[in-house]
């Protein structure tokens, strides 16, 4: 299996992106397209509190070459 090295903060943007092109229909609003909305805000909010000095520091596993 190929390694993907993606930073936690891109994980998070492509699991937004994933979310957000959920197309629900009007009647499941209240109990599909709300929570979805909640939970896209809390993908961002984590997105957002990640220091950016994190991203800099190496993974646990990564070599050093």
């Amino acid at each position: 299996m190929e390694e993907n090295n993606v930073s936690i903060r891109e994980a998070l943007q492509v699991t937004v992106q994933l979310i957000e092109e959920i197309s629900v229909p009007v009647s499941m609003a209240d109990r599909i397209a709300r929570p979805l909305c909640q939970a896209v805000a809390n993908l961002r909010a984590v997105i957002d509190a990640i220091p950016e000095a994190a991203e800099d520091e190496p993974k646990e596993g990564d070599a050093d070459v």
